[in-house]
């Protein structure tokens, strides 16, 4: 019983721990100087080894890329390279993940940028919200709605939209008078706002709801599969999920079943491998309906690197994509493998697994990050 309570307190203190902000495009924002802490124990980066590379000095630190990550002492964020020596002056309010060669970050008159890698401006902090460049074009915010900007700083469109998505292959969802459409880069509606949702696409095709119905559109605007559909899922290797009521099953890209509604959920985790789950359980099937595990997981990820986190009751452990269980689910949290390296924590405390399931780096320290570029966040407890 008090193994049980003390695994119980760890975990609780990593929840509260796992609150903070620890992804890139959520930003790295404080009201002011006494809304940023100090913390106790400071942020450094280990190796693949599990060696610390560049020393505890930060209160907060975030991913590196393209060689460089933001860092913060006090309540002044900068950059660092991986040799841990700064390379853009800590002195901005907030900080974000360099993209393409630039990055944003905000002053303290709450004025939001972009800069280069040697910290010259490229975007000047007049917009009250920006986001990165995405294939040479940015959104920024006036006021209420949403717009788009290309990099020399001209507008592709005024702000129009009541939502406005990044552009990928040449397309930008956005949200206008409360439909959904799409705008090419030319600032043009190619798909006009006029449906209640709108995916991405996914093998040519989007998933589309119009009149409380799903159907998919292809780039021209034209349906592939009219409306016909509860709900959908995106397309993958050719099928999607698909309900007409209460089961699931897999269509094909003409809107035929492949394999019959017979599951009350569909999800997909990888290229030929789906999450289907049944009276209250998950198994792994392959897309040709094979189940290669039985029920009996209460989660099962998106594979990366070759393995997906499952959970069996409270604990976790990692499973390939032949349904073999590389672990036993013994950790009290697991994460998705990044590079190749799986993040876990056990009463022993953190660890990182290869793509084996073996644990190569059984770590002493009270936190650490998933790896990026060759090197992982950690906070030494010492």
């Amino acid at each position: 019983m008090n193994k049980l309570l003390w695994f119980l307190v760890i975990i609780f203190s990593f929840l509260l721990m796992a609150c903070q902000v620890d992804t890139e495009s959520e930003g790295n924002y404080g009201a002011n100087g006494l809304d940023y802490d100090t913390a106790a124990y400071k942020w450094g980066y280990i190796d693949r080894d599990g060696e610390e590379v560049i020393e505890g000095r930060f209160d907060d630190c975030q991913d590196f890329k393209e060689g460089l990550a933001a860092v913060r002492i006090k309540d002044q964020w900068g950059y660092i390279d991986k040799d841990g020596t700064i390379k853009i002056d800590l002195q901005y309010k907030a900080a974000w993940a360099f993209k393409n060669g630039y990055a944003r970050v905000s002053t303290w008159d709450n004025k939001i940028g972009i800069i280069d890698r040697n910290g010259a401006w490229v975007v000047p902090t007049d917009q009250q919200e920006i986001s990165d460049f995405s294939e040479g074009i940015g959104i920024y915010k006036d006021t209420a709605h949403y717009g788009y900007i290309k990099q020399d700083m001209t507008l592709l469109t005024p702000a129009i939209y009541q939502s406005a998505w990044v552009f990928e292959q040449g397309l930008a969802k956005v949200k206008q008078h409360g439909k959904y459409g799409f705008i090419n880069v030319d600032g043009q509606a190619i798909i006009p706002a006029k449906y209640d949702q709108l995916g991405s696409f996914k093998e040519g095709l989007v998933r589309t709801k119009l009149d409380g119905q799903y159907g998919f559109l292809k780039q021209a605007g034209t349906w592939q599969i009219p409306p016909s559909f509860k709900n959908c899922s995106d397309f993958q290797n050719g099928l999607a999920a698909a309900t007409t009521g209460d089961l699931y099953g897999l269509i094909d890209t003409k809107g035929e079943w492949i394999i019959a509604p017979q599951y009350d959920q569909i999800l997909p985790i990888q290229e030929k491998r789906w999450a289907v789950f049944k009276e209250e359980k998950f198994a792994l099937m392959h897309e040709n309906g094979e189940l290669l595990t039985p029920f009996k997981y209460n989660q099962l990820n998106h594979f990366y690197d070759g393995l997906a986190v499952y959970s069996i009751g409270f604990y976790y452990g990692f499973i390939d994509e032949d349904g073999k269980e590389r672990t036993s689910a013994k950790y009290g949290l697991a994460w998705d493998s990044k590079e190749g390296m799986a993040r876990a924590i056990s009463q022993r405390g953190f660890s990182f697994l290869n793509k084996e399931g073996e644990e190569v780096i059984s770590t002493i320290y009270g936190d650490v990050r998933d790896f990026s570029e060759g090197l992982a966040r950690a906070q030494l407890y010492y």
